[in-house]
């Protein structure tokens, strides 16, 4: 979320996106999506947009939206309000436990 965000850098973001989950063998790709808008609009407004952009993507089942820039927690709170997590989300989000968690003699 930025008031300058182009359409080439989603484009550019969406392509580095796909060449580093294909170089950590992730199997999906690198889809992006950028809102055109100030993330330090008020409050009220950047929860109506965040919500209205949940509901527009809810019928992807292949997209998992992240936090990025512009947006944080609370953000992703809103669209998992809107959006139920598709079943395979579990076990991307199980591998990604997975992959960060410390190599052993480095767990503290």
């Amino acid at each position: 979320m930025a008031p300058d965000v182009s359409t080439e850098e989603a484009l550019r973001l969406a392509r580095a996106m796909t060449f580093k989950n294909a170089a950590a063998g992730l199997s999906h790709g690198g889809g992006k999506s950028v809102i055109f808008a100030d993330p330090k609009m008020p409050l009220s407004d950047k929860e109506r947009l965040i919500r209205g952009f949940a509901a527009a993507i809810a019928d992807l089942t292949d997209y998992i939206p992240g936090p990025d820039m512009g947006t944080d927690e609370l953000a992703m709170g809103w669209i998992k309000d809107e959006i139920a997590a598709p079943s395979d989300c579990r076990a991307s989000s199980a591998a990604f436990r997975s992959m960060r968690s410390a190599p052993p003699g480095l767990a503290s």
